[in-house]
């Protein structure tokens, strides 16, 4: 059976992979260099597992936004440090 793997580790990429069986919460999946089946968990910090194509890209759209909304808030608060900052006063 084929399952989507939809990966944010080094760049954003989903790709079909082949899966042997699977559980509730991992996939079985073929190691070919080693010629033995490891386990996967399907859902991870930083991975997924998806039974469609689209299921992935909405998982992967989901995390960007996440990234995009966290980074837009660090840029808040970095703009209200600077504003203190320049409103310092020397003592006399």
């Amino acid at each position: 059976m084929t399952k989507w793997k939809a990966c944010y580790t080094f760049g954003w990429s989903i790709e079909a992979v082949e899966v042997h069986r699977e559980t509730e919460a991992s996939v079985f999946i073929l190691n070919k260099p080693l010629g033995r089946i490891r386990r996967f968990a399907k859902l991870t910090s930083y991975e997924k597992y998806c039974d469609t194509w689209e299921s992935a890209y909405v998982f992967l759209v989901g995390e960007a936004q996440k990234k995009s909304l966290a980074a837009y808030r660090r840029y808040e608060q970095a703009g209200k440090t600077l504003k203190a900052v320049r409103a310092l006063t020397r003592p006399e």
